[in-house]
């Protein structure tokens, strides 16, 4: 019931002004409401990680509705909240839910395209290593569910054949990939094309 109020009063207070407002604006209400916003992370964050240990001890649409919440509030969340938690790796652990896949791709989404200059510019230099973790690890597991030889045109044909029910959600999870690889990279290009250009860097495997 929180959470679904959590929904409701970000679609109707944050959501709608968020498009019109500058740099300055968004700092000055990350400030004044930084309490309440870890107060929300904290609580998604405690939902997902009881969900990951027990996932038959929880109602799905708490989990759905956690994730939902953590979706429109992140762009609240300081950087390095979410990146000093276990969250990442925990949403990296529920791309295993065939059901919980596609959001949890959006939320990863939506944490590698953020600026961390904008947030802090003094620790984007810190970031910069996480966020290419995450997109190691995220792609590690995605390689164990999704094989390398997979053809995904000849996949969507055969669900087209077969009338399958499951072909809008292979469609949507598709979209979601696209979007969390060149988000990624669209977003970081300044510092990853240096990196995927440095031959010596042991690091440049990742992104190749």
């Amino acid at each position: 019931l929180k959470l679904n109020k959590f929904l409701i009063f970000s679609e109707e207070i944050f959501q709608p002004f968020l498009s019109q407002m500058n740099y300055q604006k968004i700092r000055e209400v990350k400030e004044n409401l930084k309490n309440e916003f870890e107060s929300v992370f904290n609580l998604c964050l405690l939902i997902i990680q009881s969900f990951v240990e027990n996932p038959n001890q929880m109602r799905f649409s708490i989990i759905e509705s956690a994730l939902n919440t953590f979706l429109v509030y992140q762009v609240w969340v300081p950087l390095k909240n979410i990146y000093g938690s276990n969250l990442i790796n925990l949403l990296i652990e529920l791309i295993d839910s065939i059901e919980l896949r596609e959001i949890t791709l959006k939320c990863l989404s939506d944490i590698t395209t953020r600026n961390p200059e904008l947030d802090n510019p003094e620790e984007s230099q810190q970031i910069n290593p996480e966020l290419l973790k995450l997109y190691a690890n995220a792609i590690a597991k995605l390689e164990k569910i999704l094989p390398i030889t997979l053809n995904f045109r000849e996949e969507r044909e055969k669900l087209i054949k077969t009338k399958s029910g499951n072909l809008k959600k292979y469609d949507n999870l598709c979209q979601q990939l696209a979007i969390f690889f060149t988000g990624f990279m669209r977003s970081h290009l300044s510092w990853i094309e240096p990196l995927a250009n440095d031959f010596y860097n042991p690091d440049q495997t990742t992104i190749i």
